[in-house]
């Protein structure tokens, strides 16, 4: 964790900004969250920009660790302009790792390998949901391989996700089995998805501009 790197934490109403890792195997340039039994951490209202790491350059969640991100009221949890070099530009969720979001959580203008915004691995979970007519949004987001705003990977890795929206994302989709402009699914990876919106997103030189299943459902 280039900014904070914690057991269990409750992050409220914080700026996390400008931090990062040296190296391509460095995790988590905003936070890293690492495991405590069934304990949740949570990040509330909070700006993370700017952060930089190999994996998560925003937020890492490691192995079997719990992270939920929430927006209160007229609040926003805004994941802003971080990198990765490898998987997750926005927030990246390791081996079995539990991710929740909801509400008005903004993932925008990160940039990663794969999965600009949000990259899910290894048999993790993520589940997004409106609460209150917010729903989580994706936009702007970049992969120079796959999944622009959302990559998952690996058999047991399950996404949940309800009115999510996926604007303007992209993915450049440089290989034979590469793309999603908005979200990419390999290896056994599978997504339960209702009232989903994908506007706008592209891949210019790979497959599916919106969404990409290999192997996967």
């Amino acid at each position: 964790g280039g900014g904070i790197a914690c057991l269990v934490s409750r992050i409220e109403n914080c700026i996390i900004r400008d931090n990062w890792g040296f190296d391509a195997d460095d995790r988590g340039g905003g936070i890293s969250f690492s495991p405590a039994g069934s304990w949740t951490s949570a990040v509330i209202n909070c700006a993370i920009q700017g952060n930089s790491a190999g994996d998560g350059g925003g937020i890492f969640v490691f192995p079997s660790a719990i992270c939920e991100l929430h927006a209160t009221g007229t609040n926003a949890c805004d994941i802003r302009g971080n990198s990765a070099t490898n998987y997750g530009g926005g927030i990246c969720a390791s081996t079995q790792a539990v991710l929740r979001a909801f509400g008005n959580v903004l993932v925008s203008a990160n940039v990663a390998g794969n999965g600009g915004g949000l990259a899910v691995r290894a048999g993790a979970q993520a589940a997004l949901d409106e609460t209150g007519g917010a729903a989580p949004v994706f936009s702007g987001n970049g992969a120079t391989n796959s999944g622009g705003a959302v990559f998952a990977a690996e058999s047991a890795t399950r996404l949940y996700f309800r009115a999510v929206q996926f604007q303007d994302n992209s993915a450049q989709g440089d290989a034979s089995f590469s793309g999603g402009g908005g979200l990419a699914l390999y290896g056994g990876a599978a997504m339960l998805g209702t009232n989903l919106v994908f506007s706008f997103n592209r891949c210019p030189h790979g497959l599916g501009g919106a969404l990409f299943l290999h192997n996967s459902m």
